[in-house]
């Protein structure tokens, strides 16, 4: 009996040390989606601020690359007769390409 309660109780321990591992590892990736959240939050917000300053009327669409998640690209429909796509690295405050359609139909989709 004794050595069935020994078991057990390794058995508990083992469950126990398996779940603060996952625990531990579910806290980290949280931490690190918290702080990607805050990083685009501070993003849109300077986008936001920009827009208002180079008077783009309205963000139309809002799109982030696959691979590493550091491009954005917005959609807008500033401009009187073109509309424009600005692609943005997270890592910096200004546009590192502004594509004009040429078209006089704001950006609705970016593929």
């Amino acid at each position: 009996m004794l050595q069935q309660l020994k078991i057990h109780n390794l058995h508990l321990q083992k469950q126990n040390d398996l779940l603060m591992d996952a625990y531990r590892s579910m806290s980290h990736e949280l931490h690190k989606l918290q702080v990607e959240e805050e990083m685009l939050m501070h993003k849109f917000y300077e986008f936001t601020k920009q827009a208002e300053h180079q008077n783009i009327e309205e963000v139309t669409t809002l799109e982030f690359d696959g691979d590493g998640g550091f491009l954005m690209a917005v959609g807008s429909s500033s401009g009187k007769t073109s509309k424009e796509v600005l692609i943005y690295d997270l890592r910096s405050s200004y546009p590192i390409r502004i594509k004009d359609h040429m078209y006089g139909s704001p950006i609705l989709d970016i593929k």
